[in-house]
């Protein structure tokens, strides 16, 4: 597992790894994300709640290994 930051002004978080996937939320540039799975270009990540979802690796800069 890594850590990062969302770089875009706002990311859509996604239900799978697919740009059509339903939206479930977003986050804003500065947030910082705890990534657990990578799937070709999109990341899988984990919300307080322990919930996982997908965003683009685009959007996203690493900060820390763990």
């Amino acid at each position: 597992m890594w850590s990062g930051v969302v770089t875009a002004d706002t990311l859509n978080i996604r239900q799978d790894s697919t740009s059509s996937s339903s939206k479930v939320g977003t986050l804003s540039k500065g947030d910082s994300v705890d990534v657990c799975e990578e799937k070709g270009k999109w990341l899988r990540i984990k919300d307080p709640g322990n919930n996982a979802w997908w965003v683009h690796e685009y959007y996203v800069k690493a900060t820390q290994s763990t």
